[in-house]
């Protein structure tokens, strides 16, 4: 029986994000695709026979509001699980990002519950749990690129598609949060909706950086931008700096940039980045 695990858990970029509409319930349909990337957080878990305690590098994480306890408690209890665990957070992907790293703690403590509570949930038991603690979550479960189009806590739509491959990436991260509550809170809902993922999504398909730079699209960067010039700034200057394209990943504040493979690419002082060769 194994009493500990490790996980990385990775963060994710939106190559596309449209807002379709909003529902009834106040969330949002929402049309994305989704590409994970090499910035990890790591995890362990160990089981114990006491209560479920978390530990961090960042101290205020420590507590219920943190996806990772939410997921824990609500398995214990759903499952009625004797054991107890505890859960060490070394957390390097930087909080209010856009970058998902809630989300993909979630998920991994969900997988990590699944082995050592020997819960035996299936691989859509884990995506369906998964969609309560948030739109991102399910992603997590299987990583790689997909295509989904969300309605609240539904998949309508959802297809896997090739990772992106044969360019470097690089990720900008400001010095400042974007809350989700804020970003959704300034959508305009004239302009939302009007570029379509399928010219993205059949160039992720063909493998084709060109296409896929030609296609990047975030209906959050049409308010987000104007709200937080910095954001324009960081875009123009990695334009300046011969990226094919750059795109603000989920609702802020992350920009990424494309780039060929081969390229050298300048140091941007002022801000934490991260240089990839996928």
């Amino acid at each position: 029986m194994t009493n500990n695990l490790q996980f990385k858990s990775p963060a994710k970029i939106n190559l596309g994000l449209s807002i379709l509409s909003k529902l009834e319930t106040d969330l949002h349909e929402l049309e994305t695709i989704y590409q994970v990337i090499p910035l990890f957080d790591d995890l362990e878990f160990s089981l114990t026979t006491g209560e479920i305690k978390l530990n961090s590098n960042l101290p205020e994480l420590d507590n219920q509001h943190n996806l990772i306890l939410k997921v824990a408690t609500y398995l214990k209890t759903r499952y009625q699980v004797n054991h107890g665990i505890s859960i060490k957070l070394t957390k390097n992907i930087p909080i209010g990002s856009g970058l998902g790293g809630g989300s993909s703690n979630a998920a991994a403590t969900l997988k990590a519950l699944n082995q050592l509570w020997n819960l035996a949930l299936s691989h859509n038991e884990l995506l369906t749990i998964a969609r309560q603690f948030g739109n991102d979550a399910p992603f997590f479960i299987d990583g790689g690129c997909q295509y989904e189009i969300q309605a609240g806590s539904r998949a309508l739509e959802f297809e896997t598609l090739p990772s992106l491959s044969n360019c470097q990436l690089l990720i900008v991260i400001p010095n400042f949060e974007i809350l989700s509550k804020e970003a959704f809170a300034k959508i305009n809902y004239q302009q939302i909706n009007q570029t379509s993922l399928v010219g993205l999504k059949q160039a992720i398909k063909n493998q084709d950086l060109n296409a896929i730079a030609s296609n990047l699209h975030n209906d959050f960067e049409i308010w987000t931008l104007d709200q937080y010039p910095q954001l324009k700034e960081i875009k123009q200057k990695l334009s300046s700096m011969g990226a094919k394209a750059s795109l603000m990943s989920g609702k802020g504040s992350t920009i990424f940039a494309l780039f060929d493979k081969t390229q050298p690419i300048d140091q941007l002082t002022n801000y934490k980045t991260y240089q990839f060769i996928l």
